[in-house]
C-alpha cells in the first residue's frame, strides 16, 4: 500500500454517490426458506473485489457554463452460504453447486467528483490505489444493507457482513 498516492487520491476525490449496477440472487432448487432442516449446518462465505480500475466521466451543465468531472470505480461484493462439512472437507472456491444454498452477489459503482481542470495523468496510480484499498470502504455500508434486504425478502435470518478493513481490500476474517 502506497500512502502517499492514497493521499494525493483522498485530497481530490469527492464522494458523490454509491449506486448498485447489476446483483444476483440463487437460492438451491431444493432448498426452500424458511422451511429448511437442522441436518445441514450452514456456513457464511464472504467476498468482496475492487479492481482499482476506473473511468473519468466529463459533463458540462444545461447552461454550458460549468463543467464537473466525475471517476468511477467498481466494486463486486458477494455472500453465500454452504455446508459447513463441505467447506471444511474443500477448498472454499472449489465447492460444487450442490453444497451452495444461497449465494447474493452485487456490483457497485461508486462516484467521487473531481476538479474539472485536474491533470489525470498526474493522478492516475493515485486513483488506481485508491480504487484498489479505499472504495470499498464506501460501498461497503451499500453491500451490508443489501444482503440484510434480501435475506428478508428470502426469509432467511440476516446473514452478518464482517466490516470492511480499510486498506486490506478485504473484508474482515470470516469468525464462523
Amino acid at each position: 500500500m502506497n500512502g502517499e498516492l492514497l493521499e494525493k487520491a483522498i485530497k481530490v476525490l469527492n464522494i458523490q454517490g454509491v449506486f448498485l449496477r447489476k446483483a444476483t440472487t440463487r437460492c438451491k432448487d431444493d432448498f426452500i426458506p424458511p422451511f429448511f432442516g437442522t441436518e445441514v449446518i450452514l456456513s457464511p462465505q464472504h467476498r468482496g473485489a475492487p479492481t482499482g480500475d476506473f473511468a473519468i466521466l466529463d459533463s458540462i451543465s444545461e447552461d454550458q457554463v460549468h463543467e464537473t468531472r466525475t471517476v468511477v470505480f467498481n466494486f463486486t461484493a458477494g455472500t453465500r452460504l454452504v455446508d459447513k462439512n463441505a467447506a471444511q472437507e474443500g477448498g472454499s472456491a472449489e465447492l460444487e453447486d450442490s453444497t451452495v444454498f444461497i449465494e447474493i452477489t452485487a456490483e457497485f459503482c461508486a462516484h467521487y467528483n473531481i476538479p474539472a481542470d485536474l491533470n489525470i495523468e498526474d493522478h492516475e496510480a493515485a486513483f488506481e490505489e485508491f480504487g484498489r484499498r479505499n472504495v470499498g470502504y464506501h460501498v461497503w455500508p451499500f453491500w451490508r444493507e443489501y444482503v440484510q434486504s434480501v435475506c428478508s425478502r428470502m426469509g432467511i435470518p440476516p446473514i452478518p457482513i464482517p466490516f470492511f478493513l480499510v486498506g486490506s481490500s478485504k473484508a474482515a476474517p470470516d469468525k464462523s
